[in-house]
């Protein structure tokens, strides 16, 4: 079965997280997968073509948009092109600044072949930060294990985003029966996860694997994700969106990270 896996990118191939994230994937010991990198009108488009004709491996491809798609939503525009190229009956995104646990793919796939009335499957996620002058924190990484998939975590999840974009390996067809991403909010992957819920398509399952290696930024983007594994553990009665200092904490990552449109 093959895995289609969607890479969306801007500045990561300066900051060589690109390669790291290309490497996760050429490192699965599930090996029938794709992996198309689209490129947010990427300057570095030259330089990342380059580094796909040296891997030499035709299962990697790069495409560069010719415009960029904006900060409402920035990665979004460019899965939804990737996707449209895709040929796998699985799909899977992964952010170029993460990277994927080696037996990531091989996972996930299982679960579908045991149960192949699944719509999507997700793990757990070591959240790390990248910045070298925490590393040495006991904070430094810790690992979100994520919910177990029952009525209680499918109402928690439309008011709080607790599966990340790269999480998820998930069928197209669910995909597609959802109506696919929408680029008018930043939280695309929580509203594409709660609208394959609404369409029927809604049978999920937490696999007791660490698939995802998700880096942050900063200390406070560190903090945040610490806080919010902290609210969904403790099923605090909140809504992610109503969280204002965080809303505002993405929006000045998002300029930080791909700069003005």
């Amino acid at each position: 079965m093959l895995i289609s896996i969607i890479t969306s990118t801007y500045n990561e191939y300066q900051t060589g997280e690109l390669k790291l994230a290309i490497a996760s994937v050429l490192q699965q010991t599930y090996k029938h997968w794709e992996m198309i990198i689209i490129g947010d009108c990427t300057p570095y488009g030259e330089k990342i073509e380059r580094l796909i004709a040296e891997l030499n491996d035709a299962r990697v491809q790069f495409f560069n948009m010719g415009k960029r798609s904006g900060l409402e939503s920035p990665g979004t525009i460019p899965k939804i092109k990737g996707i449209s190229l895709a040929r796998g009956e699985l799909l899977a995104f992964l952010d170029s600044d993460n990277e994927y646990f080696p037996d990531h793919l091989a996972r996930s796939l299982e679960a579908f072949v045991k149960n192949p009335s699944l719509d999507l499957v997700y793990g757990d996620t070591l959240v790390k930060i990248s910045n070298v002058k925490y590393q040495m924190s006991n904070l430094c990484a810790f690992i979100w294990r994520k919910p177990e998939w029952n009525e209680k975590a499918a109402t928690m999840l439309e008011r709080i985003n607790f599966l990340d974009m790269s999480e998820p390996v998930f069928r197209k067809e669910a995909y597609i029966a959802a109506g696919g991403l929408s680029s008018t909010h930043h939280a695309s992957d929580w509203f594409l996860w709660r609208a394959m819920i609404r369409a029927g398509r809604g049978r999920f399952l937490h696999i007791n694997h660490r698939g995802l290696i998700y880096k942050t930024h900063s200390l406070l983007h560190h903090l945040s994700y610490y806080i919010l594994m902290l609210g969904v553990k403790s099923d605090m009665p909140y809504r992610s969106l109503k969280l204002a200092w965080m809303q505002k904490h993405i929006q000045k990552r998002f300029q930080k990270k791909y700069g003005k449109s």
